[in-house]
């Protein structure tokens, strides 16, 4: 009996560093689309795709591994970029990334027959081939995820970035994406936190739309191209 404990755990300490490992790749990549994004200046963030893809293919450890890693590498870059060091309060802009992996999660067990399509960790019972009413299906939920997403972290960071704003003054070295939405509220006489939180709003929409589609997406082209023959259980 000890000798089968012994070599489940050995099952989940290696089913925890592959996983980590997942995240861990997942955030480099996720640190190529963000600084793709600011060099050729399409005003989005770009942070999240590898992360959603994660979750979807392989569950909440590396999607949450990935979020988390995915800022503490871009504060290293951004240190040898614009040559200050990451401001700490910056940092919680994590839960923004942390918040999404919650929010697919939960679409995962709303809507499994679409969310599972491109899952691979653990293998999906309900995989058995797209028709014209699923794809369909597919697309609703990814638009109603986009949504959530795009609502659940512009109220997030807007209230983060006020509490930022209001106890420093603190300037990036780079130009947030919704700084202009940002000042046009403000010109409007709308106060900092609905300024920051409604100046969000339409980068959001932009950004987790593509990010969603394309993080699905290459769950997708993950699946097809990836078949391990084992694989431990991520959920």
């Amino acid at each position: 009996m000890s000798t089968i404990n012994q070599k489940s755990v050995k099952l989940d300490k290696q089913s925890f560093l592959f996983l980590f490992f997942l995240g861990f790749l997942g955030s480099i990549v996720n640190n190529g689309f963000m600084w793709l994004s600011s060099f050729l200046s399409l005003g989005l963030y770009l942070d999240i795709i590898i992360t959603i893809t994660l979750v979807f293919i392989a569950g909440f450890l590396p999607g949450l591994v990935c979020a988390i890693l995915s800022t503490v590498f871009y504060s290293i870059i951004f240190y040898f970029v614009y040559g200050e060091p990451y401001y700490w309060a910056w940092y919680l802009f994590i839960l923004c990334s942390i918040i999404a992996v919650f929010i697919i999660r939960f679409f995962i067990h709303f809507f499994p027959a679409e969310c599972k399509k491109a899952q691979i960790i653990p293998a999906d019972p309900l995989d058995r081939g797209k028709n014209k009413h699923q794809i369909f299906g597919i697309f609703i939920m990814l638009t109603l995820l986009s949504l959530a997403m795009s609502i659940l972290i512009s109220v997030i960071g807007g209230l983060i970035s006020t509490g930022i704003n209001m106890a420093s003054n603190v300037v990036p070295g780079n130009i947030p994406p919704e700084t202009w939405f940002r000042m046009g509220f403000v010109r409007q006489g709308f106060s900092l936190l609905p300024s920051e939180i409604f100046g969000r709003i339409p980068v959001n929409i932009a950004d987790k739309s593509i990010s969603v589609f394309c993080g699905y997406a290459i769950a997708l082209l993950i699946k097809k191209f990836w078949k391990p023959k084992a694989l431990p259980d991520a959920q």
